[in-house]
């Protein structure tokens, strides 16, 4: 019984199991898979216990659909569809028929979440968004708004500012302060929802309206810094951080558009710089939104090249410079010098900024603007190598006016600085290796006047090279100063050379007077603790460096652990003299080729930096490890003896400078450091391990690092191929604005001597200091001069700021036309749907138009058909006839011209096979007869053949 209720229930379940099949492997692909088991039964058990645990999971059909319902709008009815429709359009009778009948709801809205409101806004029609503004309460008005201040409609936003949610109170100030408070709650409302409104409209770059919000007294106040703890960013921080963040990231968009930057400030290109450096730091800061803050970098920069390129005279780039017009050589420009603080690359790159500083480079000289490269350098060379050392000394005598004005000139200072530092360079080379004797011969013969005459002239061009760097400190100040490698790299150059030369004069005077005394070198001698036998030996001959040299006397230091003068000598000069060659690449922007070239070094040279880290990390990891393996066997190595010794010898392993056999172990009988001293057991284990352990480092290394690293490299150089030139102006500018500005005008060693000018106002001061005039009166005339000057620099600062004000607005009133052209340009996509709306607009009211006429057609016409029906009726039958004859007389057309068709081909295929027969018939005639001559030729000659049947020969034809 058991069993046949069991197979009575699997027969009634059949399509319940199929349905459950169905299901599981619809929705759970995997389940599939378990109807390839054998056992039905099993299988089935298996997926009713899935079906389950799937119910268990699964919603019920209420829950779903509300689930659904949270997650998607119901559609509209057709009334709202019409209401949407209508206010899309312009339908404003529609609109108000629905509205007045009740059928539909004003605040329905559409999929996207749209009202009737905002579809009115985008369509930009002000009269439906007059009358839907009734309809709608204050929260929806003002998405309406910020939706009118996104899709720039201007005429709609005067409509939405005109509402009494959006009117600030009349006792307040039209345009406030930026920090002003305000005086009630309403106020601070209206404040905040115009800010968002103005936020938008900065960030859409609307400068219209941006204009028409700031008007009434809104302005938007920069965040803080990021790490600012207030009681107000504390507070908004701690309650919700993303909102916090997007806050920020929206102030910064609309401070950093265009629109907000001509209109707020004063000088909106040093304003943009500000703000660039501060979009960088915060990159740095916030690394999570580096992106975004690199994006309103580029926008800031942008700002200020569109600015330059919209002026269109040198003197509007000088004013815009800062620089005064009247002035024909400025000695500072004070936006260029602001650019290179800020590190406004793309700025000072721009053709017209590097345009001007080119024409104060080349002023004075202009001749050797048009020169190349290679006549350049040929009259370079005996200028600064002959003239300006002449032309120094003639102004340092004498103070002539037109020397002075030539070797002031930017490009003359130039050249003077870079002979007098290549002199310097090759006389501290030669003082330390090819005057190397004339140092011994100070300690043991005395000073000749050639080696007095070095020192003191080496002496003076230090002392000027230190003069230059104190007077550069003195002037910008400490921080400053420091803040540039170039000077960080001429204070340790100067320090390192003026050290090595100072130990080497001071040990030979102290070494003289050493060797003078007699008596004293007799103790000396006496007691071996003295001097090395300088005075004993020819420095050129060979005994000097022969290995038999007897070195009885010898140096003893008092105290101990000072250092050998001489030593410190040659380290310091070392690394000063390296200093000072590397401190050439300065020079180099001067040219394009080197100054791309340096360029193009650093980035890589930063990019080897970084890896290097990864570098040190492997060989850290595997020192570490290999050093370990070999402690027990040290004695048996020498590679990897030591950490030290281990990680020189994988360093140079990685240049393939060391010995592949390096693991192996030397089998000379050195004890082990270890307690079991089996010494066998761990050799082969160590070697083989040491192998792979050496063999990975050098893979990892050579073929891995150093592979990555060409890699990288190669990619930089590609990513800086568009910014190389940019880059390289900068690095030029910055050499050149060195010189244009205000310095000494003759080179080390002449600026430390005294000129004419030096004199006669130092007698000046001592005549007026020791004669009888009365210092009074001089007083008194002195500060009614001193009060006549700046009342005259006032009035001419109060004149330059005038013009600068006024060149900055005729910029900036051609930047905004220029981007509302290309605004316009960019949305003639909009400009179509615009043309689209008002063609659909006409449309639906021409078919309305069109309805009521046809309706009164209509029933002319039905009136005329009631009169004329019969004859109609009989006109009818007769087209009917008419045209089933004509059908068929067509029809018959059409079968005669087939037939003719027909025959035609019939007869050209019977032609055809005709000549086809006849063609066959002559080949086989052709070839019986071929077939009879070769039978005589045969006969002929006497060979016997049997003679072929007249069915053979019929069967082979």
């Amino acid at each position: 019984m058991r069993k046949g209720t069991e197979r009575e229930k699997r027969e009634r379940e059949p399509e319940k199991e199929r349905e459950t099949l169905v299901f599981l492997s619809s929705e759970q692909t995997p389940y599939v898979t378990i109807l390839q088991i054998e056992d039905m039964t099993s299988a089935m058990s298996i997926l009713i216990g899935m079906e389950r645990k799937e119910k268990k999971r699964s919603l019920s059909i209420g829950a779903l659909t509300t689930l659904v319902e949270t997650r998607l709008q119901d559609g509209l009815t057709d009334d709202e569809q019409d209401f949407h429709s209508a206010a899309e359009i312009g339908d404003l009778e529609t609109v108000r028929r629905l509205v007045e009948s009740g059928k539909v709801s004003s605040i329905c809205t559409d999929s996207m979440g749209r009202t009737c409101l905002h579809v009115a806004t985008i369509a930009n029609d002000p009269e439906m968004v007059r009358y839907l503004l009734d309809l709608y309460p204050e929260d929806f008005t003002h998405s309406a708004f910020l939706c009118a201040v996104e899709n720039d409609r201007e005429k709609l936003c005067d409509i939405f500012l005109t509402l009494p949610m959006y009117t600030l109170d009349e006792a307040e100030p039209k345009i406030p302060e930026k920090t002003t408070e305000s005086s009630n709650e309403k106020s601070e409302t209206v404040r905040r929802l115009l800010r968002e409104a103005l936020i938008i409209a900065a960030t859409q770059n609307n400068f219209l309206i941006v204009k028409k919000l700031m008007l009434r007294g809104i302005l938007l106040d920069m965040p803080h810094e990021y790490f600012c703890m207030c009681k107000t960013c504390s507070v908004a921080r701690s309650e919700d951080f993303m909102r916090f963040t997007n806050g920020r990231l929206d102030a910064f968009r609309a401070i950093a558009s265009p629109a907000y930057l001509v209109l707020t400030e004063r000088d909106p290109i040093v304003a943009a710089f500000h703000l660039s450096e501060r979009f960088r730091k915060m990159a740095e800061i916030e690394t999570e939104y580096k992106q975004v803050y690199y994006e309103l970098d580029s926008q800031v920069q942008g700002f200020t090249l569109d600015l330059l390129a919209e002026c269109q005279s040198s003197e509007e780039v000088r004013i815009l410079l800062g620089v005064d017009p009247g002035v024909e050589r400025p000695d500072t420009l004070p936006l260029i010098n602001m650019g290179l603080v800020y590190q406004q690359k793309k700025f000072l790159a721009h053709h017209k900024c590097q345009s001007q500083v080119a024409q104060l480079w080349y002023s004075g000289v202009p001749i050797l603007r048009y020169l190349n490269n290679f006549k350049y350098l040929v009259m370079s060379i005996p200028v600064g190598m002959i003239l300006i050392p002449v032309l120094s000394m003639v102004y340092i005598i004498t103070g002539y006016g037109k020397v002075f004005n030539f070797l002031n000139t930017p490009i003359t200072r130039f050249l003077s600085y870079t002979t007098s530092y290549f002199t310097f360079l090759l006389l501290m080379v030669s003082s330390k290796l090819s005057l190397s004797d004339n140092w011994a011969s100070i300690s043991c013969r005395g000073i000749d006047v050639t080696m007095t005459i070095f020192i003191i002239v080496l002496s003076m061009w230090l002392i000027g090279l230190i003069w230059e760097e104190c007077k550069q400190i003195l002037e910008a100040g400490p921080l400053n100063y420091f803040s540039s490698l170039w000077n960080i790299l001429d204070s340790f150059m100067l320090s390192f050379l003026l050290t090595s030369f100072l130990v080497d004069v001071v040990v030979s005077f102290r070494l003289q007077h050493v060797f003078q005394n007699e008596r004293k070198i007799k103790n000396m001698y006496r007691n071996k603790s003295v001097i090395l036998p300088a005075c004993d030996w020819d420095l050129n001959s060979g005994d000097y460096c022969s290995k038999t040299r007897d070195y009885d006397i010898v140096v003893s230091w008092s105290p101990v652990w000072s250092p050998d003068p001489e030593l410190v000598s040659d380290v310091c000069f070392s690394l000063g003299i390296l200093l000072s060659v590397c401190r050439i690449a300065f020079l180099m922007p001067c040219n394009e080729t080197f100054g791309t070239m340096l360029v193009s070094f650093y980035r890589t040279l930063m990019d080897l930096f970084k890896l290097c880290g990864m570098f040190a990390l492997v060989l850290i990891a595997f020192t570490c490890s290999i050093a370990a393996l070999y402690s027990a066997l040290k004695c048996n190595t020498e590679s990897f003896s030591s950490v030290a010794n281990t990680i020189v010898y994988l360093m140079w392993g990685t240049f393939g400078m060391s010995d592949s056999n390096a693991p192996d172990l030397d089998l000379n009988g050195q004890p082990m450091h270890s307690l079991i001293n089996n010494f066998n057991a761990k050799r082969n284990v160590t070697v083989a391990l040491g192998y792979m352990l050496y063999g990975t480092f050098i893979f990892a290394s050579t073929i891995v690092l150093i592979n990555l690293l060409i890699a990288v490299m190669s990619n930089t150089f590609q990513e800086i191929q568009d910014e190389q030139e940019s880059e390289w102006k900068f690095s030029r500018t910055e050499l050149w604005l060195t010189f244009i500005e205000s310095g000494c005008c003759v080179p080390p060693p002449f600026n430390i001597l005294p000129k004419f000018d030096d004199f006669y106002y130092f007698f000046r001061y001592l005549w007026q200091k020791y004669s009888g005039k009365c210092p009074c009166m001089k007083k008194e005339k002195s500060s009614s001069k001193q009060n006549l000057e700046s009342d005259e620099e006032r009035g001419s600062d109060e004149l330059n700021e005038k013009e600068r004000t006024n060149v900055i607005s005729k910029i900036i009133r051609r930047f905004v036309l220029q981007s509302s052209k290309e605004k316009l340009e960019d949305n003639e996509g909009g400009s179509d749907d615009v043309i689209k709306r008002l063609i659909d607009n006409l449309a639906s009211k021409l078919y309305k138009k069109l309805d009521t006429i046809k309706e009164k057609v209509s029933v002319v016409e039905q009136s005329v058909t009631n009169v004329h029906s019969e004859e109609d009726k009989i006109l009818k039958t007769q087209s009917q006839q008419l045209t089933l004859v004509n059908t068929q007389i067509t029809l018959s057309e059409k079968m005669l011209s087939k037939i003719q068709v027909l025959a035609d081909d019939t007869k050209t295929t019977i032609e055809k096979s005709m000549k086809d027969l006849e063609e066959t018939i002559s080949q086989a005639e052709a070839r019986y007869m071929l077939m009879e001559e070769e039978k005589e030729k045969k006969r002929q000659e006497g060979m016997e053949e049997p003679e072929e049947s007249g069915e053979d020969a019929d069967s082979r034809l």
